[in-house]
């Protein structure tokens, strides 16, 4: 037995490794690529990994042909990242690029996000993925255990934008506005989320907020 910290790092570098991102030391075999499948998986270009224990971790990233455009793709492991499963993204005709959905987060092994900043939520654990278009243009979003904290992006890109944070308290099935808004003034840069009671959110300027 090992301790969660040590064994959710193992377990992040061992999904590194067979996913291709890392390099193994010299001197050491690099893990095979396996799905649960057995067979080896399309090369993966990772751009974001979520762990929700030691065991179960979802990687996003794209894949690329040959001869064609990148696409979109989502694997999970329930296994420390020994093996993957490659499970199905939302539709492309709804995502042409992998420019509207760059992060994925999971607060239990069932309920998780893509986003980034198109917002598309699942409760299967990844096998199915709806479109959530009440809440748009995502920049971060963080949950602990039911309670998700989401920002969405309100203005241009071309000037600082006060952050409006929205939250649910049922894994994401209903949001409001918080009643309490963060007093920051610029962009949100990243929301962490400790335990269902706390929270920070990092501003890109001056500022961070603890609610």
């Amino acid at each position: 037995m090992c301790a969660l910290v040590t064994c959710a790092w193992r377990s992040l570098l061992a999904a590194l490794l067979i996913l291709g991102v890392l390099v193994p030391p010299p001197g050491t075999a690099p893990a095979p690529p396996r799905t649960q499948g057995g067979g080896a998986p399309a090369p993966l270009r990772v751009s974001a990994l979520a762990f929700v224990d030691a065991r179960h971790g979802w990687a996003l990233g794209t894949v690329c042909g040959l001869s064609g455009p990148c696409a979109p793709a989502l694997r999970s492991t329930r296994d420390g990242g020994q093996t993957w499963q490659v499970l199905p993204v939302p539709s492309r005709s709804v995502i042409p690029t992998a420019s509207t959905m760059s992060q994925v987060r999971f607060a239990t092994a069932r309920d998780g996000w893509l986003f980034g900043p198109t917002l598309y939520v699942t409760h299967d654990g990844g096998q199915t993925w709806t479109h959530d278009g009440r809440v748009r243009g995502v920049v971060t979003l963080a949950a602990a255990g039911r309670s998700v904290w989401a920002v969405p992006r309100r203005c241009a890109l071309s000037r600082p934008c006060p952050p409006l944070l929205v939250v649910s308290s049922d894994a994401g099935r209903t949001w409001r506005r918080a009643a309490t808004q963060p007093p920051l003034l610029a962009d949100v840069g990243q929301v962490l989320r400790p335990s269902a009671r706390d929270g920070w959110i990092v501003s890109l300027g001056p500022g961070v907020f603890h609610g």
